[in-house]
């Protein structure tokens, strides 16, 4: 698993009402490097939905783009698409806390040059189907956004559109991979003095050169505060150069399955959470003897 995002709990909804919008994870070399992932093959795409919004259509984009453009505006970068996959919106898992885990049709493979781009596309009736954090987001990275509501695509980021530091909440599974370096079990230090009274009906600011305006466009909290208040806590130094200070991790165990595979996900065990130092004993393991 390999993502910018390190809680399971949607913070805020991003939409707006009759619009065409992508969120999207965009991951440079140099990311799916520190990652693990370059040169393994995209098996599956995870994300979390916001409750009760009114969709007409959900994709899952997969686009590459080519090195070099980590400081350009996101709509001058040139991306291909290489894969799109409908998602049936019966099977659509609308919750804020349960990940919609997607495996797609055809393996698509993690390329040890260029970006990778993994994006979820609504086709937006009403409300507000886009999860997020409550950041920092990993800036041009981990909070692209595209929004068409009429006349023609904007992209740039939720920054650059509303001045917020939030992340989508999208997840890549990849398989076949080269190095092993999971990091998707660490979590951000943040603020949950969170107050929330305000809507953002109107997303005008312009920086980093994105010349486009945006009318309608709303993030509201989600409803589940007290649960992320909860589970919130613990890394600092977060940016886009990759740098980070780990200070706390879980441990999950996974079965092993037919011809070593390991099973899915949702099948494994969380053996402890908020582990804080570097040393830590299973205590399941206590009644095997020494050596064996």
């Amino acid at each position: 698993m390999f993502s910018f995002v390190t809680t399971n709990t949607t913070s805020y909804l991003v939409g707006a009402n009759n619009s065409n919008m992508e969120a999207v994870h965009r991951y440079s070399q140099e990311h799916l490097q520190q990652f693990g992932v370059a040169g393994a093959d995209l098996t599956e795409v995870h994300f979390l939905s916001g409750t009760n919004a009114v969709l007409a259509d959900v994709n899952i984009f997969i686009y590459t783009a080519p090195d070099g453009y980590e400081e350009a505006p996101i709509s001058s970068i040139p991306r291909t698409l290489v894969h799109q996959q409908n998602i049936p919106l019966d099977t659509l898992i609308q919750s804020g806390t349960i990940w919609n885990q997607i495996k797609l049709s055809t393996p698509i493979p993690i390329r040890t040059n260029g970006e990778l781009w993994i994006s979820i596309n609504y086709l937006i009736l009403e409300r507000n189907p886009g999860a997020t954090d409550s950041g920092p987001a990993v800036h041009g990275f981990s909070n692209v956004i595209k929004l068409n509501q009429g006349f023609g695509d904007s992209w740039g980021t939720l920054q650059s559109m509303s001045g917020v530091d939030y992340s989508w909440m999208i997840r890549g599974f990849a398989e076949n991979v080269i190095r092993s370096n999971e990091i998707t079990n660490e979590r951000h230090s943040i603020s949950t003095d969170f107050g929330f009274s305000q809507r953002t009906n109107s997303a005008s600011q312009l920086i980093n050169n994105y010349d486009f305006q945006v009318e309608g466009f709303s993030i509201i909290p989600n409803f589940n505060t007290e649960d992320y208040r909860a589970n919130n806590t613990i890394i600092n130094n977060r940016n886009s150069s990759g740098t980070r200070t780990l200070e706390s991790f879980s441990i999950w165990r996974s079965p092993i399955g037919a011809n070593n595979n390991v099973l899915p996900e949702n099948q494994w065990t969380l053996i402890s959470t908020d582990i804080n130092s570097f040393e830590y004993v299973d205590p399941s393991w206590n009644f095997v003897h020494d050596g064996r």
